[in-house]
Protein backbone atom coordinates (compact mmCIF):
# COMPACT_ATOMS: atom_id res chain seq x y z
CA UNK A 1 0.00 0.00 0.00
CA UNK A 2 1.62 3.24 -1.18
CA UNK A 3 1.73 5.70 1.66
CA UNK A 4 -0.17 8.90 1.53
CA UNK A 5 0.83 11.75 2.15
CA UNK A 6 -1.75 13.55 4.50
CA UNK A 7 0.00 17.03 5.44
CA UNK A 8 -1.31 19.38 3.44
CA UNK A 9 0.91 21.92 1.53
CA UNK A 10 0.56 25.81 3.41
CA UNK A 11 1.91 28.48 1.24
CA UNK A 12 5.19 29.46 2.98
CA UNK A 13 3.51 33.11 4.88
CA UNK A 14 4.73 35.90 3.47
CA UNK A 15 6.32 38.03 5.94
CA UNK A 16 5.83 42.06 6.52
CA UNK A 17 8.46 43.79 5.10
CA UNK A 18 8.20 40.86 1.48
CA UNK A 19 4.55 42.32 1.51
CA UNK A 20 5.74 45.79 1.18
CA UNK A 21 8.22 45.12 -1.37
CA UNK A 22 6.27 43.17 -3.64
CA UNK A 23 3.33 45.37 -4.02
CA UNK A 24 5.99 48.47 -4.29
CA UNK A 25 8.10 46.50 -7.19
CA UNK A 26 4.59 45.39 -8.43
CA UNK A 27 3.69 49.45 -9.11
CA UNK A 28 6.93 49.73 -10.44
CA UNK A 29 8.67 52.08 -7.38
CA UNK A 30 11.60 51.97 -6.07
CA UNK A 31 12.34 52.80 -2.12
CA UNK A 32 13.72 56.37 -3.48
CA UNK A 33 10.31 57.62 -4.79
CA UNK A 34 8.55 56.32 -2.60
CA UNK A 35 10.54 57.89 0.04
CA UNK A 36 10.30 61.72 -1.61
CA UNK A 37 6.30 61.01 -2.23
CA UNK A 38 5.69 60.29 1.54
CA UNK A 39 8.22 62.79 2.72
CA UNK A 40 9.81 59.28 4.71
CA UNK A 41 13.46 58.91 4.66
CA UNK A 42 14.19 56.22 2.41
CA UNK A 43 16.30 54.27 5.39
CA UNK A 44 13.10 53.97 6.98
CA UNK A 45 11.35 52.36 4.00
CA UNK A 46 14.00 50.08 3.71
CA UNK A 47 14.26 49.05 7.57
CA UNK A 48 10.37 48.50 6.94
CA UNK A 49 10.85 46.08 4.54
CA UNK A 50 13.62 44.40 6.36
CA UNK A 51 11.43 43.69 9.25
CA UNK A 52 14.18 45.80 11.15
CA UNK A 53 11.88 47.30 13.57
CA UNK A 54 13.68 48.23 16.06
CA UNK A 55 15.94 50.10 13.84
CA UNK A 56 12.52 52.79 13.84
CA UNK A 57 12.43 53.45 17.19
CA UNK A 58 9.24 53.25 19.53
CA UNK A 59 6.68 51.37 18.22
CA UNK A 60 4.28 54.40 18.05
CA UNK A 61 6.71 55.60 15.25
CA UNK A 62 7.01 52.03 13.63
CA UNK A 63 3.47 51.43 13.46
CA UNK A 64 2.70 55.42 11.53
CA UNK A 65 5.82 54.99 9.22
CA UNK A 66 4.09 51.62 8.72
CA UNK A 67 0.33 52.96 8.55
CA UNK A 68 1.53 55.72 5.70
CA UNK A 69 3.83 53.29 4.02
CA UNK A 70 0.83 50.95 3.54
CA UNK A 71 -1.95 53.14 2.42
CA UNK A 72 0.41 54.35 -0.10
CA UNK A 73 0.96 51.59 -1.81
CA UNK A 74 -2.91 50.38 -0.93
CA UNK A 75 -2.64 47.32 1.33
CA UNK A 76 -4.55 46.54 4.25
CA UNK A 77 -3.48 48.70 6.74
CA UNK A 78 -4.76 46.68 9.51
CA UNK A 79 -3.59 43.28 8.84
CA UNK A 80 -0.28 44.32 8.15
CA UNK A 81 -0.43 46.18 11.82
CA UNK A 82 -1.58 43.50 13.26
CA UNK A 83 1.50 41.08 11.28
CA UNK A 84 3.76 43.92 13.46
CA UNK A 85 2.38 44.08 16.53
CA UNK A 86 3.79 40.16 16.48
CA UNK A 87 6.86 40.80 15.96
CA UNK A 88 7.22 44.65 17.76
CA UNK A 89 7.90 43.65 21.61
CA UNK A 90 5.76 46.38 23.62
CA UNK A 91 7.54 46.47 26.95
CA UNK A 92 9.43 49.43 27.23
CA UNK A 93 13.60 49.57 26.81
CA UNK A 94 14.46 50.85 30.62
CA UNK A 95 17.93 51.07 29.09
CA UNK A 96 17.18 53.85 27.83
CA UNK A 97 15.87 55.61 30.44
CA UNK A 98 18.20 58.55 31.38
CA UNK A 99 18.21 60.51 35.01
CA UNK A 100 19.49 63.55 34.30
CA UNK A 101 21.53 64.92 37.69
CA UNK A 102 23.04 68.24 38.01
CA UNK A 103 26.95 67.84 37.20
CA UNK A 104 29.36 69.67 39.69
CA UNK A 105 31.74 71.56 37.48
CA UNK A 106 33.48 73.64 40.22
CA UNK A 107 32.43 76.83 39.07
CA UNK A 108 29.80 79.27 40.43
CA UNK A 109 26.74 78.58 39.29
CA UNK A 110 25.19 81.54 36.53
CA UNK A 111 22.18 83.41 36.80
CA UNK A 112 18.96 82.31 35.83
CA UNK A 113 17.10 84.29 33.12
CA UNK A 114 14.02 85.24 35.60
CA UNK A 115 16.52 87.79 38.20
CA UNK A 116 18.35 89.11 34.60
CA UNK A 117 14.63 89.94 33.51
CA UNK A 118 13.39 91.65 36.94
CA UNK A 119 16.36 93.61 36.94
CA UNK A 120 16.02 94.94 33.43
CA UNK A 121 12.09 95.57 34.42
CA UNK A 122 13.58 97.93 37.74
CA UNK A 123 15.77 99.26 35.47
CA UNK A 124 13.45 100.27 32.64
CA UNK A 125 10.96 101.74 35.04
CA UNK A 126 13.80 104.16 37.05
CA UNK A 127 14.80 104.76 33.61
CA UNK A 128 11.06 105.97 32.40
CA UNK A 129 10.36 107.60 35.83
CA UNK A 130 13.46 109.63 35.19
CA UNK A 131 12.43 110.75 31.75
CA UNK A 132 9.06 111.60 33.28
CA UNK A 133 10.38 113.93 35.69
CA UNK A 134 13.12 115.37 33.42
CA UNK A 135 10.11 115.95 30.96
CA UNK A 136 8.22 117.60 33.81
CA UNK A 137 10.60 119.99 34.73
CA UNK A 138 11.15 121.36 31.18
CA UNK A 139 7.29 121.86 30.44
CA UNK A 140 7.63 123.84 33.94
CA UNK A 141 10.29 125.63 32.38
CA UNK A 142 8.61 126.64 29.04
CA UNK A 143 5.57 127.71 30.88
CA UNK A 144 5.69 131.47 31.13
CA UNK A 145 4.42 132.39 34.58
CA UNK A 146 2.52 135.85 34.74
CA UNK A 147 4.12 138.32 37.33
CA UNK A 148 1.63 139.03 39.81
CA UNK A 149 0.83 142.70 40.10
CA UNK A 150 0.67 144.40 43.11
CA UNK A 151 -2.51 145.26 44.43
CA UNK A 152 -3.42 148.66 44.16
CA UNK A 153 -6.52 149.71 46.14
CA UNK A 154 -9.69 151.01 44.01
CA UNK A 155 -9.87 155.28 44.61
CA UNK A 156 -13.26 155.49 46.42
CA UNK A 157 -14.81 158.79 46.32
CA UNK A 158 -15.77 160.58 49.36
CA UNK A 159 -19.89 160.32 49.83
CA UNK A 160 -22.07 161.89 52.20
CA UNK A 161 -24.86 160.62 53.90
CA UNK A 162 -27.43 160.82 51.41
CA UNK A 163 -25.20 159.24 48.78
CA UNK A 164 -24.56 156.37 50.89
CA UNK A 165 -26.93 153.81 48.49
CA UNK A 166 -25.09 155.02 45.19
CA UNK A 167 -21.54 154.52 46.53
CA UNK A 168 -21.45 150.52 46.17
CA UNK A 169 -22.29 151.03 42.39
CA UNK A 170 -19.70 153.30 42.13
CA UNK A 171 -17.06 151.26 43.25
CA UNK A 172 -18.20 148.91 40.75
CA UNK A 173 -17.64 151.03 37.96
CA UNK A 174 -14.61 152.75 39.10
CA UNK A 175 -12.92 148.94 39.29
CA UNK A 176 -14.01 148.19 35.64
CA UNK A 177 -12.72 151.77 34.75
CA UNK A 178 -15.61 153.53 33.44
CA UNK A 179 -16.12 155.68 36.24
CA UNK A 180 -12.83 157.01 35.89
CA UNK A 181 -12.43 158.52 32.81
CA UNK A 182 -15.90 160.24 33.31
CA UNK A 183 -17.07 162.78 35.87
CA UNK A 184 -19.65 161.16 38.72
CA UNK A 185 -23.28 162.28 37.56
CA UNK A 186 -25.36 164.02 40.14
CA UNK A 187 -27.12 161.47 41.73
CA UNK A 188 -30.35 162.14 43.59
CA UNK A 189 -31.02 160.09 46.51
CA UNK A 190 -34.71 158.16 46.40
CA UNK A 191 -37.08 157.48 48.94
CA UNK A 192 -36.66 154.48 50.33
CA UNK A 193 -40.70 152.70 51.48
CA UNK A 194 -40.62 150.11 54.41
CA UNK A 195 -42.25 147.42 54.33
CA UNK A 196 -45.66 146.66 55.08
CA UNK A 197 -45.14 144.32 57.91
CA UNK A 198 -41.94 145.51 58.90
CA UNK A 199 -43.49 148.28 61.65
CA UNK A 200 -45.29 146.50 63.60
Amino acid sequence: MPATDTSVETAPEVSLGETLRGAREKRGLNVEECATRLFIPASTLTALEANQFADLGPSVYARGHLRRYAGFLELDVAELERQMLQHVVTTPDLTAIVTLRPVDTGQPRRLGRLPVALLLLVFSVLAALWWWSERQGAIAAAVPVPAVESAQPVPVPATTGAETSVAPQMDVEAATGAAASAPPASVQPTSVQPAAGALR
